[in-house]
Formats: C-alpha cells, structure tokens, sequence
C-alpha cells in the first residue's frame, strides 16, 4: 500500500488523498466466480492479491516543483537516517514556517514525525504531552498544495501504528521512487551517491500482488514499471 501511493505521489503526481482502511480492498486473485462476494472479508489471503483502492472523491495533483521538493526531504530524510541538518532545511524549503525557524533540532524532529511512518526514539507528537514538540516550536504555516500529502502520510502512519509496525520508513521507500525517476544529472544533485531501488511490491512470497486494481472512470497514464503497475477500472 505504502508503495503504491509511493508511484501516485512521487512518480505520477495525482494521487488518491484519503487511504483510509475502509477505502482498501484486499481482493484474492487467484479466486473467481461466486468466490469473489468474499472480497470484503478483511484478511491478508495466502498468496498473491489485489490491492483495490475505492472512494476517488478526494484527490490530488501536485506539480512537478513541488513534487521535487517533497522528493528531496524524503531523500534526506532516508538519507541521514532522519538526523541530518539538511532535514530542515528542505522541510523550510517546502513552504512550512514555524515559530523559531533557527532550532534545527525540533525541525528535524517534526519532519520525520510529519512525513515519516517509522518511529524514532525520542519524538513525541502527542499533543497532551507537554514533551510534544509542537509545544516548543509550533508550525505556524505551511502551503496548501501540502495538506492532502501531509494528510494521506498521516494515515498510513497511524495503520502502522496500529499493526504494529514501527521500523518501516514510507521516506526511505518514497525517496527511492523518487530518484528513479530523477535523470541522472538531477540525481547526483538531488539524491547524493548512487540510485535508490523501491522495494518490490511483488516481493516477500507474493506478498503484494504486481498488478493493483484501481476503480476510478478513467485510463491511467501511469509509466509501465517491473515491480508495480496498475489499471483504473470503472
């Protein structure tokens, strides 16, 4: 799922802004026929599967500057294991304004609690903690092209959460998708050392299924990739 919206944001730039568990459909693939009124029964099935995705009321473009920009705090983010100085400043970079933009540190830590789904220790984002970083350096602004992205992060860091999964960094797998979609000239400038790979979504046996039904009215004109690839059925 994570890398699916990984494509529609990094890659394609239109993207479904409400990820919600209720909006995810895990259709068996390997079934057919009268077997299929079983597709809303809510488990992983064995084998592989169809991610479906419902409910395209809410969505998102974004263009491609802003789309760089994202890709570059993601990059640094994953980059520097969330630590590096250069954090805020490609999250200032993005258009969000905070009360005191020369602490570094607190910058650093609402970036990756904001545009990360791994948890690192230390950070508390709980508004009733008096610990909450928020508290010592609230966002005071940040662009409106910025929210839907913000908000479909959020979401899939609170599935995290609730499954369990604390170690999976969304920024590590995003700014990977991001940089294979860089030229190799803006790579070296953007992404620093080599090329990021995005993890397979057909890895892990068959975990996720290589081909994700997307129900929307409309063709994709989404690039043909090895890993992952989907259609948008009316």
């Amino acid at each position: 799922m994570a890398q699916l919206w990984g494509m529609m944001v990094m890659e394609d730039g239109f993207f479904h802004a409400d990820p919600h568990p209720g909006n995810i459909l895990i259709i068996p693939n390997k079934y057919s026929g009268w077997l299929q009124f079983l597709n809303w029964v809510p488990f992983v099935p064995p084998g592989s599967f169809d991610l479906g995705v419902i409910d395209w009321g809410q969505v998102k473009r974004i263009d491609d500057d802003f789309r760089h920009k994202l890709g570059r705090l993601f990059v640094s983010i994953a980059r520097t294991k969330g630590e590096g100085a250069e954090i805020a400043a490609d999250f200032h970079n993005l258009g969000i304004r905070v009360e005191n933009a020369s602490d570094t540190a607190t910058m650093i830590v609402l970036a990756r609690t904001m545009f990360d789904t791994k948890k690192y220790e230390g950070d508390e984002m709980n508004l009733f903690n008096p610990n909450c970083t928020l508290h010592h350096n609230a966002v005071e602004s940040l662009p409106k092209n910025l929210f839907l992205v913000l908000r479909t992060v959020q979401i899939i860091r609170g599935l995290a959460f609730t499954l369990g999964i604390h170690d999976y960094s969304l920024a590590e797998k995003w700014g990977a998708r991001y940089s294979d979609t860089l030229l190799p000239t803006d790579r070296t400038r953007d992404c620093g050392k080599g090329k990021g790979s995005g993890m397979p979504l057909t890895a892990s046996s068959e975990l996720y299924s290589s081909r994700s039904s997307l129900e929307h009215g409309a063709t994709s004109s989404a690039p043909a990739r090895s890993d992952i690839s989907y259609e948008i059925k009316n």
